[in-house]
Order: C-alpha cells, then sequence, then structure tokens
C-alpha cells in the first residue's frame, strides 16, 4: 500500500508545538493524587476528573516518552477500536482486525472468564464490541451506534445527540444475583460524540474515559479516538477538528510510581512533537467498518528508547 499524498491539516513539524498535556497529567496524579485501592486490590494513586484538549493540527498524540511504534503498538491500539467498530468480543475476533493478542490474553484466561459464566477468550456480551455494534433493542433486535453516528453526521449535522456510548448497565453494573454482571473487564473508554460547525463544515469528537491506567493505557487511547475523529472525517467529508478528552478517575497504581516519574523526567529533558498520521490511497472512503491498521501510516514520529510499565491484571 502507498501513502496518500493528502495532507489531513498538519502544522509544518517546525511550527507544532510540544504538547505537555500528558506529562502533567502524570505529574499532578504524582504530587497531588488520592489514595486509592480498588477492588482487585492494588493501590494507586488517583485524580477524579480531567480534561485535555488535542487539535488535530498539531499532530497525533502519540507521546513521545517511550517508543509506541515498538512492537507495532500503534497500529495495534487502532485495530482494538476497528475490531470494537466490527463488534469483536473474543480474542480470536480481536486478532483478525489487527489488535495484538497480548493486548487481552491476560484478562480473559479460563480463569477470569468462568468468574463470569463466559468461555475462555470472551470479553462478555458487555464488552465494547457489543456495546458500540450490537446494542440490545426492546424487540430483541441490536442497534449499531457507530454506523448510526456516521448516518447522523452525513443527515443530520446540526443534532447535539450523534454519541454512542459502551456501557450496557445490566451486564456492566448490575447488582442484582439472577442477572449477574456478563463483562470480563468492564469498559474504561468509548463514550464519544461529535460536536459539528456547520458554518465551516468541521467537528470537534469529545471522549469521556471512565478509568484510566494513565501510564499505560491512556497512551493507547489517546490514539485510537483521535484516529477515530479521522475515520469519521474521512467517511463523511466534514473535516475532524479537535479531540476534546475528559478522564473521570485517572489512576497510576503502586507498582508504577517509579516509571510514571521516568515519563515525566524523560518527556522533560528530551521533548518531541507529535507525528503526523495518513490513510493510504486505497484507504476505505464509505464504510467505517471497513478500516483496517494497514491503511493507517504514521510520519515524523520520533520518541525515546521503550521501556515496560507493569499493570495488574
Amino acid at each position: 500500500m502507498t501513502s496518500t499524498a493528502k495532507n489531513f491539516g498538519y502544522l509544518p513539524k517546525e511550527q507544532r508545538t510540544v504538547d505537555t498535556q500528558y506529562r502533567n497529567l502524570i505529574q499532578n496524579i504524582l504530587s497531588s493524587g488520592e489514595d486509592h485501592t480498588p477492588i482487585h486490590g492494588d493501590p494507586s494513586k488517583r485524580l477524579i476528573g480531567y480534561p485535555m484538549r488535542f487539535k488535530r493540527s498539531n499532530g497525533l498524540p502519540a507521546i513521545a516518552a517511550r517508543d509506541l511504534e515498538k512492537y507495532n503498538l500503534i497500529k495495534g491500539a487502532i485495530g482494538e477500536n476497528i475490531a470494537f467498530m466490527n463488534g469483536a468480543r473474543t480474542l480470536e475476533q480481536l486478532e483478525q482486525y489487527g489488535c495484538p493478542k497480548s493486548f487481552w490474553e491476560k484478562w480473559v484466561t479460563e480463569e477470569k472468564c468462568s468468574v463470569f459464566g463466559l468461555p475462555a477468550g470472551d470479553l462478555g456480551p458487555g464488552s465494547y464490541g457489543p456495546a458500540w455494534a450490537a446494542f440490545p433493542k426492546p424487540d430483541g433486535g441490536t442497534f449499531h451506534q457507530i454506523l448510526n453516528m456516521v448516518r447522523l453526521m452525513k443527515e443530520r449535522p446540526i443534532l447535539r445527540t450523534i454519541k454512542a456510548v459502551p456501557w450496557i448497565p445490566y451486564y456492566t453494573a448490575s447488582g442484582d444475583p439472577e442477572n449477574p454482571r456478563a463483562v470480563v473487564v468492564a469498559p474504561c473508554h468509548g463514550w464519544i460524540q461529535v460536536h459539528i460547525n456547520t458554518g465551516n463544515n468541521t467537528f470537534k469528537l469529545t471522549h469521556n474515559q471512565r478509568s484510566a491506567d494513565s501510564p499505560v493505557g491512556l497512551q493507547f487511547n489517546l490514539i485510537q479516538y483521535f484516529c477515530m475523529g479521522l475515520m469519521f472525517e474521512r467517511v463523511t467529508g466534514i473535516i475532524f477538528d479537535e479531540l476534546v478528552y475528559y478522564i473521570e478517575d485517572a489512576h497510576i497504581y503502586e507498582m508504577q510510581l517509579t516509571h510514571a516519574q521516568r515519563l515525566v523526567d524523560t518527556d522533560t529533558e528530551f521533548p518531541h512533537v507529535f507525528p503526523e498520521i495518513h490513510f493510504t490511497e486505497d484507504a476505505p472512503t464509505e464504510d467505517i467498518l471497513a478500516f483496517r491498521p494497514e491503511h493507517f501510516i504514521v510520519k515524523d514520529y520520533v520518541a525515546n528508547p521503550w521501556f515496560k510499565i507493569p499493570t495488574p491484571i
């Protein structure tokens, strides 16, 4: 596949500014986060309520503190969201769309899945894929939230209800013993809304994240939702202008504290501007479900060496 010559509206590299929002978040959690021990028992520090804004013109929000292209992780993150848009809920299905097996295999073992009455490798009917692509309807049918967003962007751009959620309450937050939870990991991200400016044919994508493992998962989530904005643009012709990102619970686990400080120190000492990301010439232009990770090309990503950061399982 070859890269398209079309520019996505990025500023030239020399005009893009170093973005410190992610570094600031990590530093704020380290310095002023409250102590909290969640249900799985791993102590953490957390901040409740944290906003960030990423202009499309300043580049893809891929952090430079550690090299996210190592092990093809940028495209792996894109593949995960593409899989969810297509309704994937098993480890095998996620891999088919380009999501690395390593992203989920430790969370969907036979032991962990059995707690929720699920077979090994199954995230459950309350996971991202079923919620986005097959949300249950009262008549027994299903509703595809992502395709509905695309339709509304084209047909009714003035609406303030162009929205999707990853949350099916009776699967994710049920306290009823007769209707137990049916999802291995309750969705942490994926509350999205499109806000269109019909005057200049642009839109902002707002994203709300319930829970953010800030030194690890959040790094990939920022990439995922920026790229979702680009996919919406590609199939609707409305220009993606900004990712507005809000985190309800931003946390760092105790086991990650020294690694998190390394992220701050490295990014402070060796800062880099965000890269560009482009579509290949043969990337889809009509069907948002047809995108695959190979339709994306990262340009000018300069980052500091990769290092591994642990996270509780």
